[in-house]
């Protein structure tokens, strides 16, 4: 199990400033500036409306109270993993892939 950690206040951040394409669906790219039109379609791009604020952090409310049993149940198991979602995409894939291969060892046997 992996649990990706990231603070609230970033999560709300980014969810808030999430942009979508009106016409074709595809989301904006956050690394680059926002010129208010589509990459893929040339359509508005607009902030969803299970993004606003409070809609986030209901969301994050609900997600929270049904995932800490479960973290609370898995997290002395050699297979439980927190990782950093603070940091890049990259390096979050990085931690990720390495969870994966060490679960993968200790699954055929192996140690942690």
């Amino acid at each position: 199990m992996m649990h990706i950690v990231v603070p609230v206040e970033v999560l709300v951040g980014r969810l808030h400033a999430r942009r979508v394409c009106g016409v074709c669906g595809t989301n904006a790219d956050p690394t680059k500036p926002d010129v208010g039109v589509c990459a893929s379609c040339g359509g508005a791009l607009v902030t969803r409306a299970d993004d606003d604020e409070q809609v986030v952090r209901n969301r994050l409310q609900i997600y929270e109270d049904r995932t800490a049993p479960l973290v609370n149940y898995y997290q002395d198991r050699p297979t439980f993993f927190t990782i950093d979602g603070n940091v890049s995409p990259d390096t979050v894939a990085g931690a990720m892939k390495d969870a994966l291969a060490s679960a993968m060892a200790v699954a055929e046997g192996g140690t942690r």
